[in-house]
């Protein structure tokens, strides 16, 4: 167990300091190397038989540490927040100097924000909070102090009321908005930039940037900001995933205005084109009303993110060969719902999801037709595949992953016709251009 000290700031943060033992340090190392021997092919051995220094060998000396490092990070930081009855808002900032070490003890520094605890003395109580709208004065406070840490003076004549163009598209930044944006992106850019050149320059990798985890979706000035930093920067990268208008939420078709998104998706299309790369559509699986659209605006080229849904069909198939199973995982899904939640944006409505006692079992399959109960077990894959009963032993995995070897074919039959299904439509999109 890690030991912990958690310090109150005046600003209302949380700072953690965490010092995790070697022995788990250790651990997680072991394991990068036991996944990555299955994960590679190499010659003459069989898949998580080859030894340990072949395996580094092939990924490199800082594979492991880079990977061991994350998993060491982010697995004993939700702990132990959790053990001290802490409840995280926003996305907390971790200070880690050093990459983990074998046979060390590991330290890291987080800070954080935390839940207000709030005792109410009645059960009628409303609480409105309306987004709160940052003023230009606000911002300009906050890139005055940033710029005395990194200056801007560079960026501000490339940007500050300049025009730039992508194709047919124009974008103009003005003072204030570039600050905004600066402000936005420009950590998040030096950052990407020192993963790119200490971990994926000179390998034959695809490096995708994400900007897709924001409050509100991306602007054009945005994306074409991010895009032209990390080329001038010389970061290689295959894709861009901004945030779009509406909503792509997990297993369900999009949700919002088709016309408003295609005429935003073709902007960001065009920007993609200028510098080179795809666009990449996030929780793209059974977007089945955009996918001719996002075809034939991008030509074709595009990335999709359709993992999710795979695992749905796996699921489905559980219920129509072994429902008894079926019912035990989708009612365990019911009572982790709440945990399940908080790692997605949902808008599931649990009582609209048929009981199970209402269902016979052949009418099981046709949970996965409905958007509630498809998100119900989308988000809670985790969860199932992780939950283990007192003596420490997989409740479900096991039995999961031993009846879909027994019924691979059926599994493969519906994934054809699933994903089938999805590039169908994706490739109407642009056949002929």
């Amino acid at each position: 167990m890690a030991d912990a000290t958690f310090t109150p700031r005046d600003d209302g943060t949380i700072l953690l300091k965490a010092i995790v033992p070697a022995a788990d340090v250790d651990k997680a190392i072991a394991e990068v190397f036991s996944e990555a021997s299955k994960k590679y092919k190499i010659p003459g051995f069989r898949p998580g038989k080859a030894p340990r220094v072949m395996v580094e060998n092939l990924v490199g000396p800082d594979y492991a540490t880079a990977l061991a490092t994350d998993r060491v990070v982010n697995s004993t930081f939700a702990r132990l927040v959790d053990e001290h009855g802490y409840r995280v808002v926003g996305r907390p900032e971790f200070d880690e100097e050093s990459m983990v070490e074998e046979g060390k003890p590991y330290e890291y520094v987080v800070v954080f924000e935390t839940r207000p605890q709030l005792e109410l003395s009645g059960t009628d109580v409303t609480v409105s909070m309306p987004p709160r709208e940052v003023t230009d004065a606000e911002v300009d406070a906050a890139y005055v102090a940033d710029s005395q840490k990194t200056s801007k003076t560079e960026l501000e004549t490339l940007y500050c009321n300049k025009t730039h163009s992508a194709e047919a598209h124009t974008f103009s930044f003005s003072t204030e908005e570039f600050r905004r944006i600066a402000l936005i992106y420009c950590a998040a850019i030096d950052f990407t930039e020192r993963v790119y050149n200490t971990y994926i320059k000179g390998k034959p990798l695809e490096f995708e940037v994400s900007i897709d985890e924001t409050l509100t979706p991306t602007t054009p000035e945005q994306h074409f900001f991010v895009a032209n930093e990390l080329t001038r920067r010389g970061v290689r990268f295959e894709t861009i995933a901004p945030r779009f208008c509406g909503e792509f939420q997990k297993g369900i078709d999009y949700i919002g205005d088709i016309a408003q998104f295609t005429r935003e998706l073709e902007v960001h299309a065009a920007i993609a084109r200028s510098f080179g790369y795809k666009l990449s559509i996030h929780s793209g699986s059974d977007k089945l009303s955009v996918y001719p659209i996002i075809g034939q605006v991008t030509g074709g080229v595009f990335h999709v993110k359709t993992a999710g849904t795979s695992w749905l069909e796996a699921m489905c198939v559980t219920a129509m060969t072994d429902p008894t199973l079926y019912r035990e995982i989708h009612a365990f899904a019911l009572t982790t719902f709440p945990e399940a939640k908080k790692y997605y944006h949902v808008t599931t409505d649990l009582a609209k999801i048929p009981a199970l006692d209402s269902l016979t079992d052949e009418q099981l399959p046709q949970l996965f037709e409905q958007s509630d109960a498809r998100q119900l077990i989308h988000i809670s894959y985790g969860l199932i595949l992780n939950a283990k009963d007192k003596a420490g032993l997989y409740l479900f995995k096991n039995r999961l992953y031993s009846l879909w070897r027994e019924h691979a074919e059926l599994y493969a039959k519906r994934l054809e016709q699933h994903i089938g299904r999805h590039l169908r439509l994706l490739y109407e999109g642009f056949q002929g251009q």
